[in-house]
């Protein structure tokens, strides 16, 4: 069965062990590797369950993607490759062979 968020670390929350304890200790929500970078950025500009989303700067795609990667390496033993392909066109070609659509 394949469910959401099956393309990104978010279905696990990882957090950055070198400042977990410190961080953990003062209360302070530890370094993550997820999306909260982008949930927050959105949070502090609008409603997003009502609101239409705000245009994301690039600079903070850039930031979500390195994170991503940083995790990804220690995963996985190599750098994934950009893809400029388009999200929506990869994400249906690779589900395609198990669509039963």
């Amino acid at each position: 069965m394949l469910i959401d968020e099956v393309h990104t670390p978010d279905s696990s929350r990882y957090w950055r062990s070198s400042t977990y304890t410190e961080l953990f200790a003062d209360a302070v929500e530890p370094d993550n590797f997820d999306k909260e970078l982008l949930r927050r950025y959105i949070a502090q500009r609008c409603d997003p369950y009502k609101d239409p989303l705000p245009e994301i700067p690039n600079s903070l795609i850039d930031e979500q993607y390195s994170r991503y990667v940083e995790i990804y390496r220690p995963l996985v033993g190599s750098s994934p490759p950009r893809n400029d392909e388009n999200p929506v066109a990869r994400m249906e070609r690779n589900l395609a062979p198990y669509a039963s659509i």
